[in-house]
């Protein structure tokens, strides 16, 4: 069964004669057309594609489990950059330290000499402060904007070890003495953080010189 369509207007054949099509849809959903002039022939019937049709898919857009899947791998990929570089600020802010501390030990070396009176310097649980030889015996240093009392809470591990590399332990002792003379025992620090695969080594001979390298995490 077809059914008729409309005639198309202004489509002239031969000799300027307008030649007529009947277009239609059969049941099966085939476009058929044909010509009422006998000099035309009939056109074969035009197969639909199966599917839906080709403007409908290109109009569709996405679908939410497409988007769902785009989103996710965009988080992945910001939080991997994210992670690459909050690694490497922390890297860059434990070697600052690392070398703000060799700052300060020689400053200590520095202060002794210029008060005419020993300084020193020891571990403690969350850090390192200085110490001042008064009449009445070692004093931490607490008012001293420099040399105050250090304190890590962001992960950060100071750990003061001997010339022979074992751990000084905090205690009561005043621990590295720098005397007025401007000399003093080797000394060396190391700096690590949990989430920095490189830790830092301060290393400062008995002449006061300093050093900061790269040392192996422990």
């Amino acid at each position: 069964m077809v059914a008729r369509g409309r005639r198309r207007p202004g489509w002239r054949g031969a000799g300027g004669r307008y030649r007529q099509l009947a277009c239609g849809v059969s049941t099966r959903g085939e476009i058929c057309c044909a010509s009422r002039s006998r000099r035309w022939p009939v056109l074969a019937p035009v197969p639909r594609a199966p599917g839906r049709p080709l403007g409908q898919r290109w109009q569709r857009g996405f679908t939410l489990l497409e988007i769902l899947i785009v989103v996710a791998l965009i988080a992945m990929l910001a939080g991997a950059a994210s992670l690459t570089l909050g690694n490497a600020g922390r890297d860059e802010r434990l070697h600052a330290e690392a070398k703000h501390v060799a700052a300060l030990l020689g400053l200590a070396t520095e202060e002794a000499v210029l008060r005419g009176r020993p300084l020193a310097v020891r571990p403690t649980d969350a850090g390192f402060e200085f110490l001042e030889l008064r009449s009445e015996g070692w004093r931490v240093i607490e008012r001293d904007p420099l040399l105050r009392p250090r304190h890590y809470s962001d992960g950060t591990r100071v750990t003061f070890l001997d010339p022979a590399g074992a751990p000084r332990r905090a205690g009561r002792d005043p621990g590295v003495v720098f005397a007025p003379n401007g000399l003093g025992a080797p000394l060396l620090v190391t700096l690590q953080h949990p989430a920095v695969a490189q830790a830092w080594r301060v290393r400062a001979d008995a002449a006061g010189r300093l050093e900061v390298e790269a040392a192996e995490r422990f």
